[in-house]
């Protein structure tokens, strides 16, 4: 019986993933974006969460822009950003 590697397995998807940004970059000038709108940065573990998609993201060359607003704004600034 073989196992599995998780490590192996995330390492391949990652750069796959770094892979097709980059040839969606270089073949139709298309740069990803993750926007992430927060209403509370009170939480540590929230602010570990966004910090690792902000290291993924950089990992595989998507631009992540995190907007911290009161809760009242937050829907205004998601259809901002769409």
């Amino acid at each position: 019986m073989k196992y599995l590697n998780g490590r192996d397995l995330a390492d391949f998807i990652k750069e796959r993933q770094a892979k097709q940004v980059r040839a969606l970059r270089q073949a139709h000038k298309v740069f990803p974006r993750l926007a992430i709108v927060l209403t509370t940065t009170d939480n540590p573990v929230i602010n570990t969460y966004v910090g690792l998609k902000q290291r993924y993201g950089n990992d595989i060359l998507i631009d992540v822009d995190v907007h911290t607003v009161p809760q009242e704004k937050a829907l205004e600034t998601i259809s901002e950003l769409n």
